[in-house]
């Protein structure tokens, strides 16, 4: 799954009671993936589950909850999504509607925390007769939760891997587990120009790790984009070598030599999925020259991309730019997650 997202979480410390709402298992077709959350309130929410009348549905359940009053307990609801609800994807949904109350829950902390460490980590959420707790779990900690037969070994497996299940433990009681690893592919966004301005926020709303990057501190915009890291260094290139392998890189700097240095940096570590580099044939041109010169093969330069975006888009203008590279990143991402 895909860990909350900043807009999830401040809705979840959010005072007055809501709903979290998470698509704990997916049969057939359906509008989005097990692990999905929303969070609801009477007046609002955040999040999607896929739209249409499978959220006017949700929302509907999810304010019932919230209209019981303090003491609901959480419930798991199988929701088809064929005729009765007028949607064509023919599948069915599990939903796990959980009252929370004012306030951060108490997990939320060590939700947290587990997104920030190092290890593997599960969010493991108990719903019986008696009501429900949720808890992260981590790698080394299986034994003192209790996990034993089929929810033993799916914790395990998510621990491996990624996803989310949904396994009885015990005649009254099931277990919701998912999996905290963030497999999204890692942006490398070098450059907080105009295009980079118009790029950052529109890749913080699609499935990756956006780590944004420039020497100068006030161009970056007061208000930052959702789930979209900042990184003001004095030497950016340095980044470059504290990358994941597999990441994707996007290079338009206010400097052409800065260009350069980066591009030449990201191509020598060779373990890239993808470089992209703003400016015309020209640029291009002058920039192989230069790293024939510093002893970089046919073969590895020809994975510069440059000029950058999906063809068939032309537009100069920064938004037009940043929808091209969207797509382009959307299409190299889905080859590049593990």
């Amino acid at each position: 799954m895909i860990p909350l997202s900043r807009e999830l979480n401040d809705a979840i410390a959010r005072d007055g009671p809501k709903v979290l709402v998470t698509v704990a298992r997916v049969k057939g077709s359906s509008p989005r993936a097990a692990g999905t959350k929303m969070v609801v309130w009477q007046d609002g929410f955040s999040g999607t589950i896929g739209g249409g009348n499978l959220e006017h549905v949700t929302l509907d359940k999810a304010r019932a909850l919230l209209s019981a009053g303090p003491g609901t307990r959480a419930v798991l609801s199988e929701i088809p999504l064929g005729p009765s609800l007028g949607q064509c994807c023919g599948g069915s949904v599990l939903l796990l509607f959980e009252p929370l109350g004012p306030g951060a829950p108490p997990w939320a902390a060590d939700l947290a925390e587990a997104s920030e460490s190092e290890g593997c980590h599960l969010l493991a959420t108990r719903v019986g007769p008696d009501g429900s707790d949720k808890q992260v779990v981590s790698d080394g900690g299986l034994a003192q939760v209790g996990f034993e037969g089929p929810a033993l070994r799916a914790a395990g497996r998510l621990l491996e891997g990624d996803g989310c299940r949904v396994v009885k433990a015990g005649k009254e009681e099931t277990l919701v587990l998912e999996s905290l690893a963030d497999r999204r592919p890692a942006v490398l966004l070098f450059g907080a120009g105009h295009t980079g301005r118009a790029l950052a926020p529109l890749l913080g709303s699609l499935p990756f790790r956006v780590f944004w990057i420039d020497e100068r501190p006030s161009e970056f915009p007061d208000e930052l984009p959702k789930d979209v890291r900042i990184r003001a260094v004095a030497e950016p290139q340095g980044e470059v070598d504290q990358a994941p392998s597999g990441a994707l890189y996007l290079v338009m700097t206010h400097s052409h030599q800065r260009d350069f240095e980066l591009c030449a940096r990201v191509l020598s570590r060779g373990d890239f999925a993808y470089l992209g580099l703003i400016g015309s044939a020209t640029k291009r041109a002058r920039f192989e020259h230069r790293f024939r010169e510093g002893g970089l093969d046919e073969a590895t330069i020809a994975r510069m991309t440059c000029p950058i975006g999906i063809a068939g888009i032309t537009g100069k203008d920064p938004a037009e730019i940043a929808v091209a590279v969207a797509a382009q990143l959307l299409q190299i991402g889905q080859e590049a997650t593990p």
